[in-house]
Order: C-alpha cells, then structure tokens, then sequence
C-alpha cells in the first residue's frame, strides 16, 4: 500500500515505556543553560542572593563562564571556615571596595594573635563598609595586644573575638565615619577606642574584663600608651554623635559605673540607654542602685535594664 504523505511513519513507543531523553548541549560545554548568558551584572546578582562565598564560588563548577566571577562580589560572607582557606578567597577578592565582608571563624579553628592582625589587616585591605568579624583566641594569649586597623570606609564595625586583647589603632582618628561599633567576647579599652569614632552614633558592648584602670597590660605593641595617666574617669570624650548605648554583663563594679558616668556627661545627645545585668548582680547591690540612680538623674535618655 503506498501513503501519499512522504513522511516518515514512526513506531510508537508500547505503552508505560520510558522516553529517552537526550541532553541539550551549550556553547561552552558546560550545560549551564541559558542563565550563563546573561551579562556580568545580572550573574553577580544571581550569585549576591546566595549570601555565601563559598557556595557562589562552587558555582564555577556549573560552567566556565561563572569561573571567578565570585570575586567581583561587593558583599562576601565566610562563614565555617578555616583562616588558611580564608587567607585564599581574601587574596582573590577582585572588588577594591566592599559593601559588607561577613567573617566567621568556628571554635575549632582557635588562632594565635598574630595570625588574628594578619587578618584584620586583610579585611582592611578590602575597605568594607560594613564589617562582621568573629574569632576565637587561645585562653593563654588573651594578654597579648591584637591592634586594630584602620577602616576608612566603615560605617558599621562588629567584633566578636573570644579570648583576645584589642588596642585601637596608633595614630589620629581612624574610623571617620565609623557609626555604629560592636564588641564582645574580649578585653578591650573602650574609653581609648571611642576616642578614633568622631561620628559614633550606636555602641554596643558585651563585658568580659573592663580593668578598673583600662591598662594595657604586657606584652604590648610598640608604641604602646601604658604610662599614660589613667584620668579617663575625668576626660570629656567627644561623643556629639552618640545616640543609642547597650552594654551588655555590667557587674555594678566601681569602674563600670564611672563608665556610665562617662557616657551621660560626654554624649549629650543620647537617647537610649540599655544594660544588661551580669548573672550575679542585683538591681538593689550597691552597684545596681548606683545605676538606677543615674538613669533617674537623666530623665531625657530613654533607659532599660535586662538580666544576661
């Protein structure tokens, strides 16, 4: 029997069995689809929504085309990590100026002082605008001086390294336009490092150890101010910027509540102030009631007292 059509008749599969599927292929070989042909900016964006630098850099095993192209990233956040793996991706950061840089080290990866600077000297390299920064330091090195460097650039600063010594940077004003700063885990001087935020408008601090007299203790950095007077109790600061204050593990200690005294005479623009109580202390010690005291003579900051 002839058929007028001159196509081709095609058998039909028998019923319930599986189609073949035969995978399209790309330009590049890589089987990305047609996502790896957008532009630059629009991958970067695809990439930016995964909020991880790890997980945007394994996207160069989709296809050539997205190889590196995490590094060009404004916002890069390490987070599991270990400091030999984030020394790596640091070096690979294409992008002169961070938007945000987000580091997180876990426990298990405790690292020396030293190695510590050399990180943050990293970040600074990267001019963040925002920085999130969180480490553990070995108990035997909480002494040793760690210095901070300088973050030009930084509007906002959170810094949560355990078991570790931080010193503000040498020299004159080092954070201009630094708004908002974030501290715990460490011991700190924060009479010295307020002194370098002309424009501090948020501070945020969790107290490990606050020495009665903020002294540095050795081994220092060179250059370091341990035989300066400590008359902090008695400095006017300028903290015109200063609006919002939490501190957080206040122990009522007399060093604490000059602190305090501190914040109220030298920002006269504040207008929140929130504590957070140590374990151990209560609202009617001695501390406490030297505390309730001063937030009665300010009546025009907004105060709060929570229990840790």
């Amino acid at each position: 029997m002839e058929l007028r059509s001159a196509r081709r008749l095609r058998s039909q599969p028998p019923p319930g069995a599986r189609r073949r599927f035969r995978p399209r292929r790309f330009p590049d070989g890589g089987g990305a689809g047609l996502i790896s042909t957008l532009p630059d900016d629009m991958l970067l964006q695809v990439l930016a929504r995964l909020c991880c630098a790890r997980a945007a850099a394994l996207t160069g095993a989709l296809s050539r085309r997205w190889r590196g192209l995490w590094t060009h990233l404004t916002e890069l956040s390490f987070r599991d990590i270990s400091p030999d793996a984030l020394d790596v991706a640091l070096n690979q950061v294409a992008c002169p100026a961070l938007s945000r840089l987000k580091i997180k080290i876990p426990k298990r990866h405790t690292i020396h002082p030293a190695r510590v600077s050399s990180l943050l000297g990293a970040a600074a390299r990267l001019a963040p605008a925002d920085l999130v920064f969180k480490v553990w330091g070995h108990t035997e090195d909480r002494n040793i001086a760690v210095e901070i460097p300088c973050f030009n650039r930084a509007t906002s600063i959170k810094l949560d390294v355990v078991n570790l010594y931080l010193l503000p940077p040498v020299g004159g004003v080092q954070f201009p336009v630094l708004e908002r700063l974030s501290i715990s885990g460490c011991r700190f001087n924060i009479g010295k490092l307020i002194l370098h935020c002309p424009q501090l408008r948020v501070l945020e601090a969790i107290i490990i150890v606050l020495t009665s007299k903020f002294e540095y203790q050795k081994p220092c950095l060179p250059n370091c101010s341990c035989d300066e007077p400590q008359n902090w109790r008695t400095q006017n600061i300028p903290l015109v910027a200063l609006e919002e204050v939490e501190i957080e593990g206040f122990g009522g200690a007399d060093h604490e509540v000059d602190f305090l005294k501190l914040l109220f005479r030298c920002a006269t623009a504040m207008k929140r102030m929130t504590v957070g109580l140590a374990p151990r202390v209560h609202p009617a010690s001695r501390g406490g009631r030297k505390m309730y005291s001063l937030f009665k003579a300010h009546p025009y900051v907004t105060c709060s007292v929570y229990r840790c």
